[in-house]
């Protein structure tokens, strides 16, 4: 009915309390220009709150907004702004601990017929974020709810999964790319959504990264396409991250002060995990926060400048086989802070035994790239097969399509060349074949346990155990436990 910025030293008439107010837990003098509202007692539901103040609404349509200061919030406090009556829609604040969630609910009330007590209040709960209250401060609820943005797969299904979450889609871009495309480049998605951040409205823009589709398995194993022992970063990885940060500049730039939220899962960890550090570099950290999810390794450059960025989050299951490439031994690993979920024991140690094998064969880039080994006997030969080359037979198995690089072998070329030589098992090449033919075998089938390592539900699941140990470890139930 009337705006108000609480000015006066009275109440304006067009307010009404719902209950009889307690005076001691309101205010309009402690802080001019400001309505001061306390914790008066502990109740169990808005209706039975205290001190709420109320406006009539008028039809058919009106709308409203507030300004809300939560600096004085303590833990457990509640506070918000809602259509109140019989059946509400509550928009609510909630300190826990240090982090505040915003939630949007649908709450409905019976109350009694004779006295008109509250009987029961049902809470249908419509949308919830949490983010914490520093870009440096893990949060596992926000990791897992950045996980599942960025899972979505296809145009139509990313789209779906941001509206679900209360997101306006604002650009799609990558996923029409053609069958036989091997450029270095991710699909992405970018929303929005209006929040409540450190008591201020503000405006989060996610940006959630497809992981591998199609063709995109031949780059992922073109690690560095320079072939140069100099390369700093992953550049199959960076070029896809600076691709996406120029596409983002028109979004940014209608968005300034947005909060931005990336994510993304497997090839799309490893866009993000760069991606995140380019925005820390051009616009600084402060409002950015970056959560990864089975990324591979993607930078050369030295612990100290990898450990800077803070606001980068890399969720690794040792047991993925993913996550360890490009090798170690070549001198990658992610940028950010890396968190070791629990996993299978045997699982993690067959992926370190099969590294192992692999950094044998390329201790490094130019190894990599360009040594080349006989299939069918020992040693090196001129028209033997690089690593690079029988990497890029195994995307051809995984995906049906032909590289020019191998002469558009797949794996099961490779075995039929193999098993036509008495003396192949000679070749330094045959650890590394026989380790593939565990992913895909001679048959063409997926090693199906090493894949579900792999899967976005299998590090859901491994989040929530390590919430749970981590809890313990917090309680006392637990000595040695960290990241």
């Amino acid at each position: 009915v009337c705006s108000d910025d609480f000015s006066e030293p009275r109440l304006g008439l067009h307010w009404q309390w719902n209950h009889n107010p307690v005076d001691a837990a309101w205010s309009l003098t402690e802080r001019p220009g400001f309505l001061r509202l306390k914790t008066s007692r502990v109740v169990e539901n808005l209706y039975l709150a205290p001190n709420t103040l109320t406006q009539r609404m008028e039809g058919p349509l009106c709308s409203g907004s507030v300004c809300i200061d939560l600096s004085h919030l303590k833990a457990g406090d509640c506070t918000g702004f809602a259509a109140f009556n019989g059946d509400s829609g509550v928009l609510t604040v909630q300190k826990n601990g240090k982090r505040f969630t915003l939630t949007m609910s649908e709450q409905s009330v019976r109350l009694s017929e004779r006295d008109k007590v509250v009987e029961n209040v049902e809470t249908k709960v419509v949308e919830s974020i949490d983010l914490p209250t520093s870009e440096s401060e893990l949060s596992l609820t926000l990791a897992k709810e950045a996980l599942t943005l960025c899972s979505g797969g296809t145009k139509t299904g990313q789209a779906g999964v941001l509206m679900n979450s209360g997101f306006e889609v604002l650009l799609q871009t990558g996923y029409d790319k053609a069958a036989d495309d091997v450029s270095h480049t991710c699909a992405f998605s970018v929303g929005r959504k209006d929040i409540v951040y450190r008591g201020e409205s503000r405006e989060l823009l996610v940006v959630a990264i497809r992981g591998t589709s199609g063709s995109e398995w031949f780059s992922n194993f073109d690690y560095a396409d320079s072939h140069s022992e100099d390369s700093v970063f992953a550049e199959n990885f960076l070029q896809a991250a600076q691709t996406i940060n120029i596409k983002l500049i028109p979004v940014l730039t209608a968005h300034p002060g947005a909060l931005i939220l990336v994510c993304g899962h497997s090839r799309g960890a490893a866009a993000a995990n760069l991606l995140g550090m380019t925005l820390d570099d051009l616009y600084g950290a402060e409002g950015i926060f970056v959560y990864t999810f089975a990324t591979p390794n993607t930078y050369r450059g030295n612990d100290e400048d990898a450990g800077k960025y803070t606001n980068i989050f890399n969720f690794i299951n040792p047991a993925d086989v993913v996550t360890e490439v490009p090798l170690k031994a070549m001198g990658y690993r992610h940028i950010g802070t890396d968190i070791v979920l629990p996993c299978e024991p045997d699982a993690a140690q067959r992926v370190a035994e099969a590294m192992q094998i692999m950094a044998k064969m390329s201790p490094s880039i130019e190894a990599y790239y360009n040594d080349r080994y006989s299939l069918t006997g020992a040693g090196a030969a001129a028209d033997g097969y690089t690593a690079y080359e029988i990497m890029q037979a195994l995307a051809s198995s995984l995906t049906g399509l032909k590289s020019d690089i191998n002469g558009g072998l797949n794996l099961s070329d490779i075995y039929s060349i193999m098993d036509s030589s008495a003396t192949s098992s000679q070749s330094a090449m045959a650890p590394l074949i026989e380790l593939l033919s565990r992913i895909v075998g001679k048959d063409g089938s997926f090693g199906v346990k090493i894949f579900m390592q792999h899967m976005p539900a299998t590090y859901t699941a491994l989040i929530d155990a390590y919430e749970q140990l981590l809890a313990a470890y917090r309680s006392g139930g637990m000595s040695g436990f960290g990241q």
